[in-house]
């Protein structure tokens, strides 16, 4: 056995007493272990980055993830009857992202599973999280990073020694990783107790490494976690949410209102002897009036673009007061339309009333689009000059 493969056997072995130590949440031990590994193995370079202090090492997003907690139990009680009793905290590191993630997903309950861990009891109920909009990650281990991501070269000096760095690199990241999320939960906490998985994501499941995933892997289980000081600012960033939901919500209701409204007044602008282009506008607006129908869970009744005023807004209150928005009238606005459709002008006489080509990224794109393409000079005359939209 030639020196190399000593050294590689040595390096594996310290990477299973390492995983060891973490998993019994000895992370000082853990520590000490990469760093005279460091020393005996690795580069002078290495062991400046693996003895730079972590005081400047943050979690940015500690906040959301326990608004994350907060939200998940509300729909865990919701579903299953049972609170939130486990988070799932893991670190994302891969090829492709600049960032280290911290996914996380919420629990009703555990068990004992592979390996005698305990894990997650999906039987029980569980709400994933996989809020990329709303991405938590780690800052302070950029140098640690870029050591684990180092191009291998070519010579075989050069290519041994950078991969035990390589290997040193992405044991200390992990080590440090969990050092952090442990110091989050002792100053931060969580909303209130629960037990804490704290592993390493996988594309493939566990102890499997996907291509673009960066190991070493290491599970941990902490019992429970007491320390709730931050409850009422993870509170608060949850209300904000739901009421940002709420405002999103009610936002694109009055979207959808316009827009089938400027369908029913755009279809009305043809003369009698454009009847194919009408008629595959009319199809459009059908297809609209019976989506929010059945989207509303509202009793048959008349869909057909000939329907009058008077039913036709009768439709569209049935369909916003069963969407539970906060404020009906204000949904059914008229300054929605008249906004929509000055929009729209402005844009038709930009492109000469040609909408050949355009971007057909909505339903209602491609159908105005359509209509003024096709429907001609009388058409584009009569839409252009439409007094501002009324109810009766």
């Amino acid at each position: 056995m030639d020196d190399q493969q000593t050294q590689q056997l040595q390096l594996e072995a310290i990477e299973k007493v390492a995983r060891s130590a973490i998993a019994n949440s000895e992370l000082f031990a853990a520590e000490r272990l990469v760093i005279n590994a460091a020393k005996m193995h690795g580069s002078s370079q290495l062991n400046h980055i693996v003895n730079i202090s972590t005081a400047k090492t943050r979690i940015i997003g500690w906040e959301e993830l326990c608004a994350d907690m907060l939200e998940a139990d509300e729909r865990l009680q919701k579903e299953c009857g049972q609170k939130c009793s486990a988070i799932q905290i893991e670190l994302k590191n891969q090829s492709g992202i600049d960032k280290l993630l911290i996914e996380r997903q919420f629990h009703s309950a555990t068990k004992v599973g592979h390996l005698g861990r305990m894990q997650p009891d999906a039987a029980a109920g569980s709400v994933p999280y996989w809020r990329h909009n709303r991405a938590v990650h780690i800052e302070g281990l950029e140098l640690l990073m870029a050591a684990q991501r180092q191009v291998l070269p070519n010579d075989p000096e050069s290519k041994r020694v950078i991969q035990v760095d390589k290997h040193l690199a992405g044991l200390m990241l992990l080590v440090r990783y969990h050092q952090l999320i442990d110091h989050y939960l002792d100053e931060f906490g969580l909303p209130y107790s629960a037990c804490v998985i704290v592993d390493v994501y996988s594309s493939c499941g566990p102890e499997a490494i996907y291509a673009g995933d960066l190991g070493p892997q290491a599970y941990r289980f902490i019992k429970e976690i007491q320390n709730c000081t931050i409850y009422t600012k993870a509170e608060l960033k949850c209300a904000q949410r739901l009421a940002d939901a709420k405002i999103a919500y009610e936002v694109e209701t009055a979207n959808t209102i316009a827009q089938i409204r400027e369908l029913y007044r755009l279809i009305r602008c043809f003369p009698f002897y454009r009847i194919v282009a009408r008629n595959k506008l009319a199809a459009i607006f059908e297809s609209f009036a019976v989506a929010m129908r059945i989207g509303a869970n509202l009793p048959k009744g008349s869909t057909s673009w000939r329907m009058g005023k008077r039913k036709f807004e009768l439709l569209l209150r049935q369909f916003v007061e069963a969407k539970s928005v906060q404020s009906v009238e204000e949904v059914l606005d008229e300054r929605h339309v008249n906004k929509l459709h000055q929009e729209w002008l402005d844009l038709a006489r930009k492109k000469k009333f040609d909408f050949r080509g355009d971007d057909v990224s909505s339903l209602f794109r491609l159908a105005v689009g359509h209509a003024l393409t096709f429907g001609g000079p009388i058409l584009e005359d009569r839409w252009e000059h439409l007094k501002p939209y009324s109810v009766k």
